[in-house]
């Protein structure tokens, strides 16, 4: 299902796709991670943390995949791409 662009998303999210273990999550959780990364802010990335910014960064000019992550207890964070045409968003937990 196509989600509504916030008014300051920085890009299309596309449709949603949940991997296993993301329906788990509180909605609100979600969709604020959601938000923050159509917002541009790409997470919690423990090394290069600049870099995956400039990667991301880039990625929104040329077409690419945008990636980001956060953290959400210990020892797991949720991952989110969003495809480089912005058709799809998909969601995954990292163990």
């Amino acid at each position: 299902m196509q989600r509504p662009r916030a008014k300051d998303s920085r890009f299309e999210l596309g449709d949603h796709e949940l991997g296993p273990g993301v329906e788990a999550l509180q909605p609100d959780v979600l969709a604020k991670l959601l938000e923050r990364h159509a917002r541009g802010d790409w997470g919690d990335w423990v090394l290069d943390a600049a870099g995956k910014a400039r990667a991301n960064e880039l990625a929104l000019r040329t077409g690419q995949p945008v990636i980001s992550r956060y953290k959400i207890a210990a020892g797991r964070s949720v991952l989110i791409v969003t495809t480089g045409d912005r058709s799809r968003t998909v969601v995954t937990i990292l163990e």
